[in-house]
């Protein structure tokens, strides 16, 4: 009995502080299990991903060694990696994502709240250790929270009566084409005082659509061209660092669940416990895992492809990170790239959302070496040719070029051909 009141006393006190209590020391298992829920709405059980295969783990090192090279090299080069070198989407966005059927949802309180890291007892150290600011915005710190969900837009077509439509018949549409909304969603934080960015939960139109449209596959050209959350949190930096662009020092991933990228977490661990910071770092150029945890492909969302994520956690990809400084070299005036990774643990279990405990990333950022790295004919990893992945053979289509007004847009589809 006296074990039970405790419990109840602890989930007690995580609905108020807003974060459950830590476990006792030196107990984290990195994922000792895994909820999801299905579409009917029930919960269940899923086991925890085992590490990386060989498959998904010179795939990832490729992409992540592209990218490096992206990062660091000079325009002319650093486009043999990465393309479009330049984002067509610069500045703030605030038009743009309105054109493209978003709602700004900043201003909501509880979205806020997740950027008052001061109520998370183990990341505000992390913060507190670095030197960086955990207080939120709207009482008095430094940490901007910006929310934008693909529904209820102002561009949402109306009905007669001029209310909005129910979320599964909600369309807008962009230069003569009509688009039905995906549901997908994005937080971002913002600290531009510490130069810090947190990418705290999102779901990819692509992923989203599955679930709101009820379909397996979704073709590109039915999504919003201003999805990627490179370019979304870009125009959220631009927002809150006007004329301080290359200040980006960290950026932060919150909570793993993506299942590719807690593989690679395993594998990259390679038996060693999630400790909490600085945890196990991995150093470019010193670390064959750096790349692999660069290069993760987020592929799904959630826990699975089906899953619609109602815990409200969700992680960017590397490659997000990636292409976040590769593309915006110009805004910067010089390269910065990804020194170093950390994996840790910044959260305990939570058994209010009967969440485990799960990895958390850290890309410490700093201007690239100089003078830049020779471009290699052949991208080598561990003495043996990383041949491209299925998924690399085909760039399922990137916006070149835009209007300023966001409505005509340039695509490129390239495909590969080894002979």
């Amino acid at each position: 009995m006296q074990t039970v009141l405790l419990l109840r006393l602890a989930t007690l006190l995580s609905l108020v502080v807003g974060e459950a209590p830590p476990p006792p020391p030196n107990e984290t298992p990195l994922d000792t299990w895994s909820l999801a829920v299905e579409n009917s709405g029930s919960i269940v059980k899923r086991a925890p991903p085992g590490p990386a295969d060989d498959f998904l783990w010179q795939t990832c090192g490729c992409r992540g060694q592209k990218l490096q090279l992206m990062n660091t090299l000079d325009p002319e080069n650093a486009a043999r990696f990465g393309t479009p070198l330049n984002s067509p989407w610069t500045g703030t966005l605030e038009n743009e994502l309105t054109t493209w059927g978003y709602k700004d949802n900043s201003m909501n309180e509880d979205i806020q709240d997740q950027c008052d890291f001061t109520m998370k007892p183990i990341f505000e150290a992390v913060l507190q250790t670095l030197g960086i600011g955990a207080g939120s915005a709207q009482y008095g710190g430094p940490n901007k929270c910006f929310s934008y969900v693909h529904r209820d837009g102002p561009t949402v077509h109306r009905l007669p009566n001029g209310q909005m439509p129910p979320r599964n018949q909600q369309r807008y549409t962009v230069d003569g084409v009509s688009y039905k909304v995906t549901n997908a969603y994005y937080t971002i934080g913002i600290n531009a005082r510490d130069g810090v960015i947190h990418m705290i939960n999102r779901k990819s139109p692509e992923s989203a659509a599955k679930n709101q449209w009820g379909v397996d596959n979704v073709p590109k050209n039915e999504l919003p061209a201003l999805r990627s959350s490179s370019d979304i949190a870009w125009g959220m930096w631009e927002r809150m660092s006007p004329g301080k662009l290359g200040n980006i020092n960290y950026i932060f991933s919150h909570q793993i669940v993506n299942k590719e990228t807690r593989q690679i977490i395993l594998r990259a661990l390679d038996g060693q416990p999630l400790r909490t910071w600085p945890g196990t770092e991995f150093v470019a150029g010193e670390a064959s895992e750096y790349w692999a945890l660069l290069g993760i492909s987020r592929t799904h969302d959630a826990y699975d492809a089906h899953s619609t994520n109602k815990f409200g956690i969700g992680s960017p990809n590397g490659i997000a990170i990636g292409y976040l400084l590769g593309q915006h070299k110009p805004q910067f005036g010089h390269n910065r790239y990804v020194s170093s990774i950390h994996v840790f643990q910044g959260s305990p279990a939570n058994p209010v959302w009967m969440t485990g405990i799960l990895p958390w990333l850290c890309f410490v950022v700093k201007p690239a070496p100089w003078p830049a790295p020779q471009p290699p004919d052949e991208i080598m990893g561990g003495g043996t040719d990383l041949a491209l992945g299925k998924r690399d053979l085909v760039d399922e289509g990137r916006v070149l070029e835009r209007s300023e007004d966001g409505k005509n847009i340039v695509r490129s589809h390239k495909v590969w051909v080894k002979l």
